[in-house]
């Protein structure tokens, strides 16, 4: 669309260019419109570069999108698989230790303080869920400017 708008841009300068030289002789009025064709044929062919300028780097950006879904996709398939190592792990723990409390009644407070998981491993699962929530924030941004690439296509040339 964009460069079918150029195309009639140059057409309206070079319209414009001819009215002002060839028929402008035969009278004033005509000399002006051409004058104003040209100029409104320069303006829109200006416009129309810088919003084709704008329109490839978007369409360019469309390269990267896949790449980086795929990218975030693969990082949060490691996420889960180490939460869900940590949630194994921690059941275990947790199996272990009310059976250590069932079978031995008289264990002491200590020996059950050490078999729960520390807390700093809470903070490693939040940061862990936190980057989580976050990669699948930004893989539906991608998702979202990868449709929007579409739309940008059939501006610049009719494409999709």
């Amino acid at each position: 669309m964009i460069i079918v708008m150029a195309v009639v841009a140059i057409a309206l300068i070079v319209g414009g260019i001819f009215v002002y030289h060839y028929c402008g002789s035969f009278s004033d009025g005509l000399e002006v419109l051409g004058g104003i064709m040209t100029v409104i044929g320069i303006i829109a062919l200006i416009v129309c570069l810088i919003a084709g300028i704008v329109l490839t780097a978007l369409v360019v950006k469309d390269r990267v999108y896949d790449e980086e879904i795929a990218m975030r996709t693969e990082n949060n398939a490691e996420i889960e698989e180490r939460l869900m190592n940590a949630v194994e792990l921690y059941m275990a723990q947790e199996e272990n230790s009310i059976k250590y409390v069932t079978d031995a009644k008289k264990s002491s407070a200590v020996e059950l303080v050490t078999l729960y998981p520390e807390l700093n491993s809470d903070k490693l699962i939040s940061s862990m869920m936190d980057t989580y929530a976050e990669n699948n924030k930004i893989i539906m941004e991608l998702k979202t400017s990868k449709l929007h690439t579409t739309l940008y296509r059939w501006w610049l040339y009719f494409g999709s």
